[in-house]
């Protein structure tokens, strides 16, 4: 990790990991040596970075959630703390932009996603489970 303006910049190989079991709740991350938009609990500015990598050919492996943010991490061994996704009834549009991206990505249908991850506690640590329990819309 390095400073970059007084904001950690953290590597989404190798070091995300550490920095969501850390608590980081804000950061600079850095994707093939190049800074993108700061993390800082906006809900757009983790919808457009995590869009971003999926756009350069990342593949979805994993989501865990933890009270600081979603760990979304990629087959290719990139990690990726998005401060702007929550869980549970009370976190709004956090919830409501993460049920978002995992349906953009295939994990299943976004009301259902959305009913899931909303009824977890605010507080749950650990992987979500997609695509959703009983949630048919991927079967053919």
């Amino acid at each position: 990790m390095s400073q970059e303006e007084g904001l950690q910049v953290i590597e989404v190989i190798g070091e995300m990991r550490a920095a969501w079991e850390a608590g980081a709740e804000s950061y600079t991350p850095l994707f093939r040596d190049e800074a993108m938009d700061e993390e800082c609990g906006a809900v757009e500015v983790s919808l457009k970075n995590l869009r971003r990598l999926v756009a350069s050919g990342e593949k979805v492996c994993s989501i865990l959630a933890r009270p600081n943010g979603v760990l979304v991490c990629f087959c290719g061994g990139i990690s990726y703390l998005a401060t702007g996704f929550a869980v549970g009834k009370d976190a709004g549009m956090k919830v409501k932009r993460l049920s978002q991206f995992a349906a953009e990505i295939g994990l299943g249908n976004a009301d259902r996603i959305l009913r899931h991850v909303a009824a977890l506690p605010s507080d749950y640590e650990g992987e979500l489970e997609f695509p959703v329990p009983g949630d048919l819309s991927l079967v053919k």
